[in-house]
């Protein structure tokens, strides 16, 4: 455990007896009565609307709030499309479908679900900066009825029902978002989703009360109380002592010892995160691909499993997961670790002799920091002086979305499980910034092939286009490939029914949830 830890953790503890009093607007963080399910996550919201984030912290709380109109559960180990709001689909032509709204679904303020929301739900999210690639394939949402609406796409995509299963495709009360406005965001979110709103303490919890009109599954339990903390191994001690039901985010140091704590129940999920080091490809000396080449060459990716992730996870050798459909991870030639070799591409680079560069971080993340010193550690051989900079969540996504960085460490999901969406938000030139693409990567040949791979419906045409993405992106190393992620969660003995979805943490069977 490193240096200062322990004392962290003292300073911690005396925090969460103050959350314990305060969070959820008075009510208590445990689980007494089993009427309260209680969660720790790593992070607050940016917004409450679901426009305006796309992060794990805003994820599980849209999903608790509001529906989609498919959704993509984990079915018996493998991802199946089902129905949420709209109860059945057809195919008009490859780049037109039908969707029949369930009639009778009431929004929290008690008005019916009409088409027209769902109309004006899905312009706001084209419209949306943040989530706009998720549904900008769609051309227009036409009303039939008050219970039926035909999507128009630009052109065919495959993997729609896919897309619309995200959150990001949420479908919200039109009335409410023109009554509020900012406000809807802030305070006052209104979905059809199985969790009314409760309160959003900043920095501290989002609390929900369920929604005893809701239309599909309903909770066993009352409320819902989301925690915010931000250190691994306090979320984890809170579920030991009974504060709290689940943690997300589980430490892989802390595995081990969570798994043989019998006041714990340690689960494991190979999940479609993947974990990353990104260079600035338009700030020199990154701009030069035998540098990048040069620092995947340094790095030992087998020693950061086994030190730094504690032997979870697979190592990666390309941009999308192996479970991620259109991954070609495995034929791909792995950054083998070879300082010889990285001293050479330094040399043909012009920077025998080194340089000075930073490395941005997650402050709330031992283990991007652990990464870091590695990195600072290992690229002293090559004489590469790293400055770690460590900002918290909101202002760290910021600098990243203006470039105002060298080199970073995030891990992306691919949240629909399709390549699409693990590769266009991220290397696709128009996504620079806060969509995704924070590392700068331009190329226009990759720019067409994704645009080719929306395009195109067969199955294997659309393969043929990733699998030339993929190793053009291997080559040219925007990215040190570094680990396909496990979802390590922990809760406490008595949680049946919690299933861990390979896509995302908030996608996790909560509702479900019953206390033994």
């Amino acid at each position: 455990m490193r240096k200062g830890k322990f004392i962290v953790i003292a300073i911690l503890l005396m925090a969460v007896l103050v959350v314990n009093v305060h969070a959820g607007g008075g009510r208590q963080a445990t689980t007494e009565g089993k009427n309260t399910l209680v969660i720790a996550n790593t992070a607050q919201p940016v917004s409450l609307d679901p426009t305006l984030g796309n992060d794990g912290g805003s994820n599980i709380v849209y999903r608790r709030l509001y529906d989609t109109l498919v959704t993509n559960q984990y079915i018996n180990n493998q991802l199946t499309i089902t129905p949420g709001l709209a109860e059945s689909w057809d195919i008009l032509a490859p780049d037109s479908y039908r969707f029949n709204i369930r009639r009778g679904v009431r929004f929290h303020n008690g008005d019916e679900l009409k088409a027209s929301d769902v109309k004006f739900s899905l312009d706001r999210a084209i419209a949306s900066a943040r989530v706009g690639f998720i549904v900008n394939m769609i051309r227009e949402v036409v009303v039939v009825n008050d219970y039926q609406v035909i999507l128009n796409l630009h052109f065919p995509f495959a993997p729609l029902l896919s897309n619309l299963s995200h959150v990001g495709a949420s479908i919200v009360s039109e009335r409410a978002v023109r009554e509020y406005g900012e406000q809807f965001g802030l305070a006052r979110p209104v979905g059809t989703g199985p969790f009314i709103f409760d309160e959003w303490v900043q920095g501290v919890s989002v609390s929900f009360n369920r929604n005893d009109n809701y239309w599909g599954h309903r909770p066993a339990y009352e409320h819902m109380l989301i925690r915010v903390i931000p250190d691994a191994t306090m979320r984890l001690i809170e579920v030991e002592t009974g504060n709290v039901d689940i943690a997300l985010a589980i430490n892989p140091s802390d595995v081990a010892m969570a798994a043989a704590n019998r006041n714990i129940n340690m689960m494991r999920e190979l999940s479609m995160e993947h974990t990353y080091i990104a260079f600035n490809n338009t700030r020199p000396p990154y701009t030069d691909p035998n540098v990048r080449r040069a620092i995947a060459h340094a790095l030992n990716r087998d020693v950061m499993r086994t030190n730094i992730f504690q032997g979870t996870g697979q190592l990666s050798n390309g941009p999308i997961n192996d479970a991620v459909w259109g991954s070609i991870n495995r034929q791909l030639q792995p950054y083998e670790f070879n300082l010889a070799r990285a001293r050479e591409l330094m040399a043909t680079a012009g920077h025998a002799n080194g340089f000075d560069t930073t490395i941005t971080i997650n402050a709330a993340s031992s283990t991007a920091l652990d990464t870091a010193e590695y990195l600072q550690s290992q690229l002293r051989q090559l004489n590469i002086n790293v400055r770690v900079e460590a900002y918290e969540a909101g202002i760290l996504f910021e600098r990243l979305a203006a470039g105002e960085h060298d080199m970073f460490t995030l891990s992306w999901t691919t949240v629909t499980g399709d390549a699409d969406y693990g590769m266009f938000p991220l290397f696709h030139t128009q996504n620079w910034g806060t969509a995704g693409n924070r590392f700068r990567y331009s190329n226009p040949r990759v720019d067409t092939l994704l645009e080719q791979g929306r395009y195109e419906t067969n199955p294997t045409r659309r393969l043929e286009y990733y699998t030339e993405v993929q190793r053009i992106i291997r080559d040219e190393a925007p990215w040190v490939f570094v680990l396909q992620n496990e979802f390590l969660m922990a809760t406490k003995p008595n949680i049946r029914g919690f299933v861990i979805n390979p896509l995302s943490t908030a996608e996790a069977t909560f509702e479900r949830i019953t206390f033994e």
